[in-house]
């Protein structure tokens, strides 16, 4: 039944019904907690949605039950990239600046 769901929930996400997938990626994972391919695909969509956090979440647990899965790798490797552009563009959206040194105080004389 899971294999079933999931390849319904493959046919939508290949056809950019992203929302529709997300819940039949989820029952999926009610029905069998490990499947990897849900776990995977449910993060791309999450991160195709710009919840990135939750994208790494789902990549890495389909990671751990697959580990060998370059896909999976290569997958998280570009949440993980858009999660830095995310928090670049927030700090730069409130002027930020990470590096910036700190203002040293001089010994008096």
């Amino acid at each position: 039944m899971a294999g079933m769901l999931f390849d319904d929930a493959l046919a939508l996400h290949q056809s950019g019904r992203i929302a529709e997938t997300e819940a039949i990626y989820h029952r999926v994972l009610l029905q069998q907690p490990d499947y990897p391919g849900a776990l995977h695909l449910l993060g791309v969509a999450r991160q195709q949605q710009r919840d990135y956090r939750s994208a790494l979440e789902f990549i890495e647990r389909a990671i751990a039950v697959i580990p060998n899965k370059a896909v999976y790798h290569s997958n998280r490797g570009a949440a993980f990239q858009s999660v830095a552009r995310h928090q670049k563009r927030t700090r730069n959206s409130i002027g930020a600046k990470p590096y910036q040194a700190l203002p040293t105080r001089r010994a008096a004389s």
